[in-house]
């Protein structure tokens, strides 16, 4: 088979009574990977950014329901811990940890824009 990857699947649940409305970028719900570097969070993938406002609204999960999204495992010699982040209102939530190895290098290399900096550092940019 080719093209085959490794990874797993990131679940994100809505044990909440009612329906929440979630985020999205050009329809892709806003979730981001971290890992602890020392004893500071460092994002490790990049987070898609968009200047188009067209490409901002929302996804309605249900209650009681779930959505599944495919996720790389990462590799490399660097033992750490690696989260999920989601924006949602004006918090950040975070999933369990998982114990991960990942490149170094992988800080060095995202090169973030100033759209995704200030997502990442102002939750009240996705605040509706």
């Amino acid at each position: 088979i080719e093209n085959v990857y490794e990874g797993y699947f990131l679940r994100l649940s809505n044990y909440e009574a009612t329906d929440i409305s979630l985020r999205s970028i050009d329809g892709v719900i806003f979730i981001y990977a971290e890992a602890l570097f020392d004893t500071c969070w460092l994002p490790v993938t990049s987070i898609r950014a968009e200047t188009c406002g067209n490409s901002y609204y929302f996804k309605e999960l249900k209650s009681g329901f779930s959505v599944e999204f495919p996720t790389p495992a990462f590799t490399g010699t660097f033992a750490t811990r690696i989260r999920y982040v989601l924006i949602h209102r004006a918090s950040k939530i975070y999933s369990n940890e998982i114990n991960a190895h990942i490149h170094p290098e992988q800080w060095n290399d995202l090169n973030f824009s100033e759209n995704e900096r200030e997502m990442i550092l102002d939750v009240n940019h996705y605040v509706r």
